[in-house]
């Protein structure tokens, strides 16, 4: 019985070591094989975070960036939408006095052409003749005579300063482009 009851105290002992022994052996075991790897897992860790880090930085500078342009490309909108407000106006006011002066250039050569009206009748030269077949075609005749002379006169008259004037508009016009910033070479 006695040698029974200290078996029993050295196989619980004894069972108690082993199982250490194993759990020892187990870390050991644990420790030796997947250390390497687990130093690695470590490391690539370690390299993703500060991969992941500089992505980061660059996606926020890159948004400070795109955010800054987007806001001076708004300010430059706004202000090219301004300027084109302000040149249509002058567009306009230019547009109305050329139409006025058009105007005016056209009744004084109006006037003109009808006080030398005697001189373009003058030079019709087809032979009167008071039967009525033939008044008719000669009151047609003189008609076409006087409107095409009338034509060719005022467009002599007006056509070059007018041309003239629309083409200093345009240049002034044109430069007010350049000038606003509208246009960029």
């Amino acid at each position: 019985g006695a040698l029974a009851e200290g078996f029993q105290a050295r196989m619980f002992e004894f069972q108690n070591f082993e199982r250490r022994f194993e759990e020892c052996i187990s870390q050991s075991a644990v420790k030796t094989k997947f250390e390497q790897h687990t130093v690695r897992a470590k490391q690539i860790s370690e390299a993703l975070r500060r991969i992941m880090d500089s992505v980061h930085v660059a996606a926020t500078e890159q948004r400070v960036h795109c955010l800054k342009q987007r806001e001076e490309r708004m300010d430059r909108l706004e202000f090219i939408d301004n300027q084109l407000d302000l040149l249509t106006q002058d567009c306009k006011a230019k547009m109305k006095q050329i139409t006025e002066e058009v105007e005016r250039q056209v009744s004084n050569a109006m006037a003109e052409e009808i006080r030398h009206l005697a001189t373009l009748v003058d030079d019709f030269q087809m032979d009167f003749h008071p039967s009525l077949v033939v008044l008719r075609v000669y009151k047609s005749e003189l008609h076409k005579h006087i409107e095409e002379g009338l034509g060719r006169n005022m467009s002599d008259r007006c056509s070059v300063t007018i041309t003239a004037s629309l083409q200093k508009t345009q240049q002034e016009m044109i430069g007010q482009c350049w000038t606003f910033g509208l246009f960029t070479v």
